[in-house]
């Protein structure tokens, strides 16, 4: 590597670090964090407003044991409920309630300001070859 070139993958973290402290400080006053705004925008945006638990640990990307972490947490906020799936017994269904419903909208449009934010110095064309390229990255690791 040449000198003062930088790391793609710290910049990336550095990145994700930013954005999640941000994101965490402003829904701090609602208590609740941006892993579980993530699941809270999954459930909103599927079918039903309902996803299976291993739906939730593929499309996070993130273990069992994280997934009910985050669960059970929203749970006891009222925003989600757990129950047992009517296909199979031994599988358990995640529903967004009412109140999560209500908290996702209001969050999902601060997430999409913060979006806009992470790419105001460029051109909406670089905004979605970065998206491309990002996309193709994170697909070659995965």
């Amino acid at each position: 590597m040449e000198p003062g070139q930088r790391h793609i993958g710290w910049l990336i973290k550095q990145i994700n670090d930013a954005l999640q402290r941000q994101v965490n400080n402003e829904m701090r006053p609602r208590g609740i964090t941006l892993s579980q705004m993530r699941v809270l925008v999954e459930l909103h945006h599927a079918e039903g407003g309902e996803l299976a638990s291993k739906q939730l640990e593929r499309i996070l990307g993130v273990a069992q044991s994280t997934v009910w972490g985050l669960v059970s947490r929203l749970e006891d906020k009222g925003l989600v409920e757990s129950l047992g799936s009517r296909e199979d017994a031994r599988a358990k269904v995640v529903h967004i309630t009412a109140s999560g419903t209500r908290l996702c909208e209001q969050g999902y449009e601060e997430m999409l300001a913060r979006e806009r934010q992470l790419v105001a110095g460029l051109t909406p064309e670089e905004a979605v070859m970065l998206a491309d390229l990002l996309g193709r990255v994170h697909a070659s690791i995965t």
